[in-house]
């Protein structure tokens, strides 16, 4: 039997080849297509940094990508649903590790223009859609937004890791206050918890001066005010550890680093 290709098919490979070349050509971004296997993303993007000889490096900062295109879908008032597939919701709510862009490429006429939006889990768990914006077209404008976007994700998974951190430390450190014979054990407790703190908030913080590099974009702002909250958040924690310490008469946290 004959293979064919369908219209919605040739359209959809049209899309993601036109995302493809305008990522590359025009903001040097590294795009890779990723196999069919309706996981619900269609490539990965590698963000890339113009080095003193006029070439372009990898930065190892990947974003997830799905492509959807159409020839007859228009904007109205300035915005375009797309409404995804259960599919599409459950990998983008339930095992995304990565932030996620959707593009859209609109084929209704000869100049193909592509236009995108962030994809976030909360708001799609209510409405099953992303809204695209027709002032959200792909242009050199983009790159910084996309910089933006894998920044902030990464600072709220660095707060995740720092409340799971705490978490299992408080619930040890009590259990080791609670049997005499584990106290010993205690020093070490919060030597490896502060190591690990040491080490998260170093990471945070080269991430925020990566920040700083485009805080003029108006739509994430409010990234600039994550640094101090991250700074109170690891504030408090050691002050939480600190007080169970002392309610039983045990060293400050101070004094086991």
């Amino acid at each position: 039997m004959a293979k064919i290709l369908t219209a919605a098919q040739q359209i959809g490979d049209i899309g993601e080849q036109l995302v493809g070349y305008l990522l590359t050509s025009r903001l040097n971004i590294i795009y890779r297509p990723i196999s069919k296997r309706d996981t619900g993303i269609d490539a990965e993007i590698e963000l890339t940094e113009l080095q003193s000889n006029k070439n372009y490096q990898a930065t190892g900062i990947f974003i997830k990508a799905q492509v959807k295109a159409s020839a007859n879908k228009k904007f109205k008032k300035g915005q375009l649903d797309i409404k995804l597939s259960k599919n599409d919701k459950e990998y983008f709510t339930e095992s995304l590790n990565l932030p996620a862009i959707l593009f859209f490429a609109d084929l209704n006429n000869k100049e193909h223009e592509v236009y995108w939006a962030e994809v976030i889990p909360n708001k799609i768990l209510s409405s099953n859609k992303v809204t695209i914006y027709e002032s959200n077209k792909l242009d050199l404008n983009s790159l910084e937004k996309f910089k933006k976007i894998e920044s902030f994700y990464r600072s709220e998974k660095f707060r995740d890791l720092l409340i799971d951190l705490y978490s299992e430390t408080i619930n040890t450190l009590k259990s080791h206050i609670e049997n005499n014979s584990d106290k010993d054990e205690i020093p070490r407790l919060i030597d490896d918890f502060n190591d690990d703190l040491i080490h998260i908030d170093e990471v945070h913080r080269l991430s925020y001066l990566r920040n700083l590099k485009s805080k003029d974009i108006p739509e994430y702002e409010n990234v600039f005010d994550d640094r101090l909250k991250f700074v109170e958040i690891k504030s408090n924690l050691k002050d939480v550890i600190n007080s169970t310490l002392n309610t039983k008469g045990l060293s400050s946290y101070d004094s086991y680093i």
